[in-house]
C-alpha cells in the first residue's frame, strides 16, 4: 500500500497546480505561529523544544492512524502525503527562471535564483542555482518519501515541521537559528545520505563514489553540502564560460539527475514492497 500511495499522490502533484490549503508549509506555518504565540518557543528554546515541538503532531497522527480502520487509513494517508509533497512557489520561481534564461535576461535569471532557498544559501554560498535546486527537490520529495516510507504519515508531518521549523527560525530572526537547525540536522543525517547513494547510482558513479564515501561518517557537515558535493560529482556540469551563454543549463541538467533520482527512489520502494519488507 506504501508504493500505491506515493504513485497516487506523486502523479496528483505533478499534474495540479496546488492552492495554499494544499500544501504542507501552510499548516506548518499556522502551527509555528500558534505554537509561538502560546509561547513554547523563544530565543533561548532548545534543539530539545524545536523537537518537542515538530514530534508532537506527528505523534497525534499516529495515535489517529492507529484508530483507522484499513481503508480510511490508506485515504487519509495518501491525503496527507500529498499536502507534505512539493512546493508550487519553488515550482513556479524555476518556471520563471527558464523563460529568463530563455530571454537571454541574466539579470532577472540572478534574482529568480536569490528567492529559492535563500536560509541555506547563506551557509551555502559557493552553491549554484542548479545545486539549491537539487537541494530543494531533496527537501520536498526524496526526504518526505524516505520518511512516509520508514514512518507513514507520522514520518512525513515530522520532517516537515523540521524542515519548515529551520527556515521559520531564519525568517523570524527572534529565534536560534542554531537550534531549529541541529533538529534538521538531525533529521537530515540519514535520509539525506541514501539519496546521495542514488544521486551517484543514476549519475557519474565513479566520480560520485569518493565523494559520497567522505561524506558517509562526516557528522558535522550540513546536509545541503553533502547532497550538492555528490551531485556535482555525479553529473558533468557545463564549464563556466558556457554557463554565461546559457543559464538554464547547468539547472536544467541538475533537475533531470534529481528525477532520475526520484525515479530510483520509486524503483526500489516497488522493490521492497515486492519482498514485504514494507
Amino acid at each position: 500500500m506504501t508504493i500505491l500511495a506515493l504513485l497516487i499522490a506523486l502523479a496528483i502533484e505533478r499534474v495540479t497546480v496546488k492552492l495554499p490549503q494544499w500544501q504542507g508549509q501552510t499548516y506548518a506555518k499556522h502551527y509555528l505561529d500558534w505554537v509561538t504565540e502560546k509561547a513554547w518557543l523563544s530565543e533561548d528554546s532548545t534543539s530539545v523544544a524545536w523537537f518537542v515541538v515538530a514530534f508532537l503532531p506527528a505523534l497525534c497522527c499516529a495515535v489517529l492512524m492507529s484508530l483507522l480502520p484499513g481503508l480510511l487509513e490508506f485515504v487519509v494517508q495518501t491525503l496527507i502525503l500529498f499536502v507534505c509533497l512539493g512546493c508550487q512557489a519553488i515550482r513556479d520561481t524555476y518556471k520563471c527562471f527558464l523563460q529568463a534564461a530563455n530571454r537571454g535576461d541574466v539579470e532577472a535569471c540572478y534574482l529568480y535564483s536569490t528567492q529559492m532557498g535563500h536560509c541555506d544559501s547563506q551557509t551555502d554560498k559557493g552553491a549554484t542555482f542548479g545545486l539549491r535546486l537539487v537541494w530543494l527537490n531533496y527537501q520536498h520529495y526524496a526526504a518526505v518519501i524516505l520518511f512516509f516510507v520508514a514512518f507513514g504519515a507520522p514520518g512525513a508531518i515530522f520532517y516537515v515541521l523540521a524542515r519548515e521549523a529551520f527556515d521559520y527560525a531564519c525568517n523570524e530572526e527572534s529565534f536560534s537559528v542554531t537550534s531549529a537547525s541541529a533538529v534538521r540536522h538531525l533529521a537530515d543525517f540519514i535520509p539525506v545520505r541514501l539519496s546521495a547513494f542514488g544521486l551517484l547510482l543514476v549519475g557519474n558513479f565513479a566520480h560520485a563514489m569518493p565523494v559520497w564515501l567522505q561524506s558517509l561518517f562526516a557528522f558535522s557537515e550540513r546536509p545541503s553540502k553533502t547532497l550538492t558535493r555528490v551531485a556535482s560529482s555525479a553529473e558533468v556540469l557545463p564549464n563556466p564560460e558556457q554557463k554565461d551563454v546559457d543559464q538554464a543549463t547547468e539547472p536544467a541538467m541538475l533537475v533531470k539527475l534529481a528525477k532520475r533520482n526520484l525515479l530510483f527512489l520509486l524503483v526500489v520502494v516497488s522493490i521492497l514492497t515486492v519482498v514485504g519488507v514494507v
